[in-house]
């Protein structure tokens, strides 16, 4: 039996990087090669069933990327970049006269679940029975329980969360610089042009609908406005080269500031001022080593190398303290105390001690080829 879990692959691949191009190359392709024949790479798939109704964070572009950069393999990256266009294409697929995950405002996007696609009874595991578009929708993010989707109500006719989200416009934005790189290398001029022209256009607009002011972040847009709910997530414009400095200082403020998301133990998925804070479960308050290896990444694009500094090896104590104690690799930590939560043994543990690893050797934002 196998099982394929989206974005977890592709950080797989990263992690495995370390030790060997080979093995981490093949990784990242199974995760491509898992994709289903309208291109989408999906939330899981097996052997017995997966999920064509929804996709996971489209880093994988952002990943190969990295990968050649460390392993430069023009063949596997070859064998990569169709895939990864076709899942790029996915999100922005005919749908009832739509993008298939356009947001309230044209160009931008949001999470959902083509509930048409879902598989019949018997076809999905008990976990999923039953599960509403919602539900479906907030598994599409990775961040399954983020109080930010509470937030937002279900649009049946759209099959989205009805708003749009920072974080899926951060990623796409990423994708789309990724892959016109990985374009440029493989010479596909044409397509890299393409994909630029989106770039822009996504950062234009993200800039122009989602920035406050006020608040000095980018802010998920509900159809009554500006959510005041903010998460961890909403540092990944930083990655995806979205904010000018002016405002990439103004975010950085919130991420410095004790009574929000700096402390000992960092980075957690929402500021320790939000009432579900105190929950520490899920992705409503625990720290999850994706979210505070995506934001490194950003915090280093825009030279805030103090900042990546401390995140880096805060994260990796906390691992590393954790796995010294209890001999396990854990799935997500503590916020308050820094112990390990989740699963006992989670394949993405180790990018807490990844980011440690990179600082060691002057950082990199995988960026650039």
């Amino acid at each position: 039996d196998w099982t394929v879990f989206g974005w977890d692959t592709f950080f797989n691949a990263l992690l495995l990087a370390t030790v060997s191009g080979d093995l981490a190359w093949s990784t990242l392709l199974t995760g491509i090669e898992s994709r289903y024949p309208n291109g989408n790479v999906p939330n899981w798939r097996s052997r017995h069933g997966g999920t064509p109704d929804r996709s996971q964070p489209p880093i994988g572009s952002f990943a190969a990327l990295k990968l050649h950069r460390i392993h430069p393999d023009p063949t596997a990256l070859s064998s990569a970049y169709p895939g990864l266009l076709e899942w790029c294409d996915w999100w922005v697929a005919d749908k009832g006269g739509r993008p298939r995950r356009e947001g309230l405002t044209p160009g931008l996007f949001a999470w959902g679940s083509d509930t048409d696609l879902v598989p019949g009874p018997g076809h999905v595991p008990p976990w999923e029975e039953g599960a509403s578009g919602h539900h479906r929708a907030a598994w599409e993010s990775g961040q399954d329980d983020l109080p930010l989707w509470d937030e937002a109500e279900w649009h049946p006719q759209r099959q989205i969360l009805a708003m749009s989200a920072v974080d899926l416009c951060s990623y796409r934005a990423l994708d789309l610089a990724c892959l016109s790189r990985v374009a440029r290398i493989l010479g596909d001029d044409a397509t890299a042009q393409r994909l630029e022209r989106d770039y822009r256009r996504l950062v234009a607009t993200m800039n122009r609908v989602l920035w406050s002011e006020p608040a000095g972040l980018y802010l998920d847009e509900l159809p009554s406005g500006p959510t005041t709910r903010v998460a961890a997530s909403n540092f990944l414009p930083l990655i995806a080269g979205v904010p000018s400095p002016r405002r990439a200082r103004r975010m950085v403020d919130t991420l410095r500031d004790p009574a929000r998301f700096r402390g000992d133990h960092m980075l957690p998925t929402i500021p320790r001022d939000d009432p579900a804070f105190e929950d520490q479960q899920y992705w409503r308050g625990a720290i999850w080593p994706p979210m505070n290896y995506l934001v490194l990444q950003g915090l280093r694009r825009y030279g805030f190398h103090d900042l990546a500094h401390e995140l880096a090896w805060k994260g990796a104590r906390m691992f590393l303290a954790d796995r010294r104690r209890t001999g396990m690799c854990r799935e997500n930590f503590d916020a308050r105390t820094g112990e390990g939560c989740g699963q006992r043994f989670q394949s993405w543990g180790p990018l807490l001690a990844l980011g440690a690893l990179e600082e060691l050797g002057g950082g990199d934002a995988g960026m650039s080829a």
